[in-house]
């Protein structure tokens, strides 16, 4: 006879699969993807390595998973600021809403910088970086809204819309890379950063304002 799992066996995977994502995110959050072994995320949330591994086959798999819970909030985040931007006069809707991703995605990355720079730039493999290439493509389709919206409206000169899209998005990253690395400070002020940023990004696309 085959084995059925309860209610309560199952309430009981729900709940440590859960404790084991947040402790794995707070291992990465303090201390990167490098930090969040297997034995340091057993130790902290008082369960064995094999216990684990009955939940989680794989370390990667359980980073895979921090890595999609962590950047879809961050996406999320940045998705309602530039629908917010959207609101008001449409002279300078465009403007607003490329400003809003600079100004929500680096103020929230400075206030956590070591959870930002691991889901940005840490190398941790080959999942991870899959994973990344995935999230790359939602942030180039929200621009790529932006771009066509503002270039049917007369606010943008005519371009390649895919193309400059895919470009914000790496323009942005690497611009932010230098001030969230742990090992160093910003060598700015984070405001004087993000507008810095914000200006890069709105030349780019040949935005007026």
């Amino acid at each position: 006879m085959a084995y059925r799992p309860t209610a309560a066996t199952e309430a009981t995977r729900t709940e440590r699969i859960a404790v084991l994502r947040a402790t794995a995110r707070g291992l990465v959050a303090e201390g990167g993807f490098a930090a969040a072994s297997i034995r340091a995320i057993a130790d902290r949330a008082g369960l064995s390595v094999g216990s684990v591994y009955t939940y989680f086959p794989s370390r990667d798999g359980l980073l895979v998973d921090v890595f999609r819970d962590g950047a879809s909030a961050e996406l999320e985040v940045v998705r309602a600021a530039v629908h917010a931007a959207a609101d008001g006069p449409v002279d300078g809707r465009v403007e607003r809403q490329l400003r809003a991703v600079t100004q929500i995605f680096g103020r929230r990355a400075v206030q956590n910088r070591r959870l930002a720079w691991a889901l940005l730039a840490e190398p941790a493999g080959e999942a991870i970086d899959a994973e990344r290439a995935i999230f790359r493509g939602a942030y180039a389709d929200l621009f790529g809204g932006v771009l066509a919206e503002g270039i049917a409206a007369g606010r943008l000169p005519s371009q390649n819309v895919d193309i400059v899209a895919h470009g914000l998005v790496g323009l942005i990253a690497e611009a932010f890379i230098g001030p969230l690395t742990p090992a160093a400070e910003p060598a700015a002020p984070v405001d004087d950063v993000i507008d810095a940023i914000s200006v890069m990004v709105l030349r780019a696309v040949g935005a007026t304002g």
